[in-house]
């Protein structure tokens, strides 16, 4: 049985994703994962201390799901290797809802886990800053811009590997058709393992617990509450070819003209 990671950018449905999956493929364990962070003790900065721990099983089964929000640069030196014991779901969300979640969830720790604004049009000009730094192997100029590389990075992986096991979810389309999201999850590790894997019950379940439900209801379109007009302005100034790109509207074409990163599609 291959071995399943769910890796995202910070706040973009992980556990609802990782929960589904659980809950629906008797094979993986609910509530339980495998966490790439603090707690290993990795020195993430060494490629060779994250393959050597996430090899450390070999090719034994491992039923607790990996989770991860590290960009694509923390695993490209190994990152064949790796696809050959697991199967890869990248989870993705519109980054004006991601911001305003994470927004909350930083003011809400007590400690410094990235910058603490009054308001979410003030943390999307800011700089990433305190431990949010484990997640990045270099600094970016606003936390819209980590976001970009994050899903950049990924995305433009899995679009031109298209052979290779690593499946893209569209939070929204797991939120709102989930269980034709669930059929595709099951067709594609199918595909990318030895047996023939199917939901474990004929119609999918969705978690009751989708996750982390204490900062939000995991809805979309919340950001309408908290960013302003200029802030969506500099928003879509700064992601609006990437968030096109991921097909995801914009409020303002005409304020995308300004430097942007494009995602490359094969």
């Amino acid at each position: 049985m291959r071995k399943i990671a769910v890796i995202s950018h910070e706040r973009s449905g992980t556990h609802f994703l990782m929960n589904a999956i659980a809950l629906n493929f008797e094979d993986y364990i609910p509530q339980s994962w495998w966490n790439l962070d603090f707690e290993q003790g990795i020195n993430f900065y060494n490629s060779p201390s994250i393959w050597q721990h996430l090899n450390q099983f070999g090719d034994r089964t491992i039923r607790r799901i990996l989770k991860s929000h590290h960009p694509f640069e923390f695993f490209q030196d190994f990152i064949t290797e790796m696809l050959a014991e697991f199967h890869i779901f990248y989870i993705y969300r519109d980054p004006r809802d991601v911001m305003v979640s994470y927004w909350q969830m930083l003011n809400s720790v007590p400690w410094e886990e990235g910058p603490k604004t009054a308001t979410a049009g003030e943390f999307i000009r800011c700089s990433p800053m305190g431990a949010m730094m484990r997640y990045q192997k270099h600094q970016e100029s606003t936390v819209l811009h980590r976001w970009q590389n994050h899903v950049e990075g990924w995305i433009n992986f899995a679009r031109t590997h298209p052979r290779e096991p690593i499946t893209l979810v569209r939070f929204e389309h797991l939120n709102e058709n989930f269980e034709a999201t669930i059929n595709v999850i099951a067709q594609a590790l199918s595909q990318s393992s030895d047996t023939d894997l199917q939901p474990s019950l004929p119609s999918p379940q969705r978690p009751l617990n989708e996750g982390d439900t204490t900062l939000g209801t995991g809805s979309s379109g919340r950001y309408k509450q908290y960013l302003k007009p200029e802030d969506c302005v500099y928003l879509e100034r700064i992601l609006g070819k990437t968030m096109q790109t991921l097909n995801y509207p914009l409020l303002r074409p005409a304020a995308n003209r300004g430097r942007s990163r494009t995602i490359r599609l094969s």
